[in-house]
């Protein structure tokens, strides 16, 4: 029984223990199963007498208890036992715990690295979409077997497919533009001896022959031993930026293109009046200025330049109030002194601060001078419309004058005084009549025919009429060595010569001089070094003054229109102009040669002919005379009454008349009586051209001769229009009238 109990004991004690440290579940179980085999064992054991349990405790057991004594070696073995069991029990107690705890260090690393793998791959998700979004992968190149390892995104950039390798090194040559790779292979060879990195922006070529732009950063890969064994880097996809670039650079070129040919200045200008840009026109201006160091716009736009900001200068208020200014100066640029309109405007940034202002400025020198110009031209013309009515009353007065003085020179006996006082006055009248022509000449209202002109006569009366008109301190010399005729206006010759001397004449106004004019035949050749002059003869007009001389900044624009060095009412800045147009139009030269102090010459060419005037005098015998009747109308009586006087003493039947309204209604009254009519222009009521369209409205074969003081409204050609058979300018001179009335008369006669 001692050993049944001890092995009861021995049971409980494993139970407890292994139910303690081995926990609960399918090891639980598997115990429970093996001491309920035990228990049966030993319950057979104990019922079986001839078991080997009831024959060792017969044997060696119940005659120690039958005697009441336990031999010793029972105890010993016994203790033996108990402490066997206990130290397996303990150990398998220290083992167990010891499982445990490193089966649960051993979970928890697990979890640790588990979570560290998802980090890692979500760290490695991450860092592919960050690629992709960036347009940025990385390469690795292995120098010892020439391959390449390339990300994924890098075979997005070359057009590749990821799941077939890479090209080797040695073909890529065929991924990039020939400038590209040359860069590229340039970079690599250095970073593989020297180590150092690089940096490049490369134009590609893609599997699909697109072009495309990435910016590749590489490094070497050094190995144990410090030699370079490979090499690494990164590359982005730059194309979309390169497109933004490219875009922003044309467009930056086209508002410089079209900031630069906008035919005004522009400048930026910092907070500081310190230049930033300037575009074409403003460089043209001012080429002497450099804007690399930024200079101060008062000091390098003024000459001289000034140490304090510009009173008028609309940038500061702009920058004070950061509003559109506008400012008017003048300043010395490009060599002379130039007029500008300034127009300052704000930049903002997008947080509306101010941060520069730009400055367009205008160049209205041009502009001023050509509305100066216009102004003269308006002043002219006024002064053309006031001389046409100037013309037209002076020759109605020249008209009265002219004709009763040929009247008065009939009635005269030759010889006499009396008929000498009326040539003179006849020849005054003849020159007045010159002299309205020239005046229309040069309000540009009346257009004299070319003919040959004797220069020589011209030039004496210019200088018989200058010697009356100049002070006394002016002593003039003529050396007149020419006795050719050129072709051209006496008109426009007289206005030439007499504003040559005029001009000569004013510079020495003050203190006085020598006025010289030289006429001689001169033959120009190839040799002679004249530009524009046809080899041939021509005369040569030097007019040379002693006065105050012409500065060589002006001597090139002295023929410009409107061009004048005098004050403002003592000249025009017309008359060298039209000299130089009269002279041009020729088809000779104007020169001219002065010295400040020492005075000037003007030298002139013009071409001779050998043409001469015919001139056909009329006798009072010789004029062409007739019986005709002829209707006279001019609103002057004076005219109607010299007109007639004039006609009857040539022979024929006059009827006068100074309305045209009267002269109409005795047209119609007896429209078979008059042979001609002779018609004022100008008159009241009714014109003179549409008195002859009424004339010839009831009787269209009636001859009609128009005379007129001045008209801009009719010319000869709306005269031929009208059916009107000559046209004269007044004052007519008796000869010119009988020689126009009897053409028309017997044009008349041939024609019906």
């Amino acid at each position: 029984m001692l050993v049944y109990n001890v092995y009861f004991l021995i049971k409980n004690l494993a139970q407890t223990l292994l139910c303690w440290n081995f926990g609960v579940g399918k090891d639980l179980e598997k115990i429970r199963m093996m001491m309920t085999t035990l228990d049966r064992y030993f319950s057979r054991y104990q019922t079986d007498r001839g078991s080997i349990y009831h024959r060792s405790y017969n044997r060696w057991i119940k005659p120690g208890l039958t005697k009441n004594t336990i031999p010793l070696w029972a105890y010993w073995l016994l203790f033996a036992l108990c402490l066997f069991s206990l130290i397996l029990m303990g150990f398998t107690w220290f083992l167990r715990r010891t499982v445990k705890i490193k089966t649960h260090e051993l979970v928890q690393n697990h979890e640790k690295l588990r979570h560290n793998l998802e980090v890692l791959q979500q760290s490695k998700d991450d860092l592919k979409e960050s690629q992709r979004i960036a347009h940025l992968g990385s390469w690795r190149l292995d120098l010892a077997t020439d391959q390449v390892v390339w990300t994924e995104e890098l075979y997005k950039m070359y057009g590749f497919d990821p799941t077939i390798p890479p090209p080797p090194h040695t073909e890529h040559m065929k991924l990039f533009t020939p400038e590209s790779w040359k860069k590229l292979s340039t970079s690599l060879a250095n970073t593989r001896e020297t180590g150092l990195p690089y940096e490049l922006e490369l134009e590609t070529v893609r599997e699909d022959k697109k072009s495309g732009w990435i910016w590749v950063r590489g490094e070497a890969v050094i190995g144990e031993r410090g030699e370079t064994i490979g090499l690494q880097g990164a590359a982005q996809d730059i194309t979309d930026r390169k497109h933004v670039e490219d875009a922003l650079r044309e467009s930056r070129q086209k508002f410089h293109s079209m900031v630069d040919n906008i035919g005004i200045g522009v400048t930026l200008i910092s907070l500081n009046l310190e230049i930033l840009e300037m575009n074409k026109k403003m460089r043209e201006w001012y080429p002497q200025i450099s804007i690399e160091h930024r200079p101060t716009c008062y000091q390098v736009f003024n000459n001289p330049p000034r140490e304090n900001m510009c009173n008028y200068c609309p940038t500061i208020k702009t920058i004070q109030d950061g509003k559109v200014h506008e400012g008017i100066t003048s300043t010395p640029c490009a060599g002379s002194v130039r007029n500008f309109r300034i127009v300052s405007s704000p930049i903002f940034d997008s947080h509306g601060e101010l941060t520069a202002v730009i400055e367009m400025v205008e160049d209205t020198t041009d502009r001023l001078r050509l509305e100066t110009q216009l102004r003269q031209s308006q002043r002219i013309e006024s002064i053309g419309t006031l001389a046409g009515g100037i013309a037209h009353d002076f020759n109605n007065i020249l008209s009265s004058i002219l004709g009763f003085t040929e009247l008065a020179l009939d009635g005269a006996e030759k010889g006499t005084e009396l008929e000498d006082y009326l040539q003179e006055v006849c020849i005054a009248g003849l020159r007045a009549k010159d002299l309205v022509k020239q005046i229309l000449t040069f309000a540009r209202q009346s257009d004299e025919a070319v003919k040959p002109i004797h220069v020589k006569n011209v030039a004496k009366e210019v200088l018989r009429f200058i010697k009356s008109s100049i002070p006394t301190t002016i002593q003039i010399t003529k050396k007149i060595e020419s006795d050719s005729f050129i072709m051209g206006s006496s008109t426009q010759l007289h206005q030439v010569l007499m504003n040559l001397c005029t001009n000569a004449a004013q510079a020495m106004e003050e203190k006085g001089g020598f006025l010289e004019v030289s006429m001689n035949d001169t033959t120009i050749d190839k040799m002679s070094m004249i530009p524009d002059l046809r080899p041939g003869e021509y005369i040569k007009i030097k007019v040379t003054d002693t006065g105050i001389g012409i500065s060589q900044k002006h001597i090139h624009n002295i023929f410009e229109p409107y061009f004048t060095t005098k004050t403002v009412g003592k000249g025009t800045g017309m008359g060298l102009a039209v000299i130089h147009g009269i002279v041009e139009n020729y088809g000779g030269q104007i020169a001219v040669d002065s010295t400040i102090g020492k005075g000037s010459c003007f030298t002139i060419y013009l071409p001779i002919t050998k043409k001469r005037n015919i001139h056909t005098h009329f006798e009072e015998d010789s004029l062409p005379l007739g019986n005709e009747n002829i209707l006279f109308v001019d609103d002057e009586a004076p005219i109607a009454k010299m007109g007639r006087k004039a006609l009857e003493r040539l022979g024929y039947a006059v009827t006068a008349r100074t309305s045209s309204v009267e002269a109409l209604e005795l047209f119609k009254s007896k429209p078979q009586t008059f042979d001609l009519v002779i018609s004022d222009m100008t008159m009241p009521n009714l014109t003179g051209d549409k008195l002859a369209i009424e004339l010839m409205k009831v009787r269209a074969d009636i001859p009609v001769i128009l005379c007129t003081g001045y008209s801009n409204k009719i010319s000869e050609e709306t005269v031929s229009e009208i059916g009107i058979k000559a046209f004269i300018y007044k004052p007519v001179v008796k000869s010119d009238l009988a020689k126009t009335v009897r053409e028309v008369l017997d044009e008349t006669k041939r024609s019906s």
